[in-house]
C-alpha cells in the first residue's frame, strides 16, 4: 500500500505539481540572479555582451532600475512615517511633562 499525503491520488498529484512549480520558481529565481550578477560584472568590465544575452540584460536591468527606485521611495515614506510617530510621541510626552504627570 503506498503512502499518501492528501488521502487521495488526485491531491497527492497536485501536491506532487505545486511542490514541482515551486522547485522550478526557485531555481530559474538562482539562475536570474547569477545571470544578473555575470551580465553586470561583464557590462562594468566593457566586455562584450552576446547579442541575446543583451537584450535581455537591457530589459533586466531596466526592470531591476525600477524596482530599486520603487524600494527606495517606500523607504523614504516609511522613515518620514517614522519621523511623524516620533514627533507625535515627543508631543505627548511634552504635553505629559506640562500637566505634571
Amino acid at each position: 500500500m503506498g503512502c499518501t499525503i492528501t488521502g487521495s491520488l488526485e491531491g497527492d498529484a497536485a501536491l506532487a505539481a505545486r511542490e514541482s512549480n515551486e522547485a522550478l520558481s526557485s531555481e530559474l529565481q538562482k539562475v536570474t540572479q547569477l545571470l544578473c550578477t555575470a551580465c553586470e560584472t561583464l557590462d562594468n568590465n566593457h566586455v562584450a555582451i552576446p547579442s541575446d544575452v543583451r537584450e535581455w540584460w537591457v530589459g533586466h536591468s531596466a526592470i531591476d532600475k525600477n524596482r530599486i527606485k520603487r524600494e527606495q521611495e517606500n523607504n523614504q515614506r516609511h522613515i518620514e512615517n517614522l519621523k511623524r510617530q516620533r514627533d507625535l510621541i515627543n508631543d505627548e510626552i511634552f504635553e505629559l511633562e506640562e500637566d505634571g504627570t
